[in-house]
């Protein structure tokens, strides 16, 4: 039994990517709300020179030259918070919307600083 529901959300450097329903590695909550086909297994793919810091299942963050940019949920049904350098930017918000945030801000970031 598998599910397969990969492809580009509406931003270009954030995308889906689905696993497999059982396995060692699934995560059970995200696998029951890909299952039912809502935006869950959402992956930044950042610009350069953004490197990820952090990569969990509650927060994600990203570097470059000074600046983070980091996503945080206190589980992982619940709404996210985005911060960019320490200063809350969204909070209580869908994934879909955080990261798709996220990859504005930290693309703003690059062309704000020539990088």
């Amino acid at each position: 039994m598998g599910c397969k529901l990969e492809g580009p959300s509406d931003y270009p450097i954030v995308t889906r990517r689905a696993r497999a329903l059982a396995g060692a590695t699934s995560e059970p909550f995200e696998t029951l709300r890909d299952a039912l086909n809502l935006e869950s297994r959402l992956r930044m793919h950042p610009p350069d020179p953004w490197r990820p810091e952090r990569q969990t299942a509650t927060e994600r963050s990203w570097t470059a030259r000074g600046h983070v940019v980091r996503l945080r949920t206190p589980s992982v049904l619940a709404d996210w918070t985005l911060t960019v350098d320490g200063q809350t930017v969204l909070e209580d918000v869908s994934r879909k919307r955080a990261f798709e945030t996220a990859a504005s801000r930290m693309r703003e970031i690059s062309q704000r600083t020539g990088v």
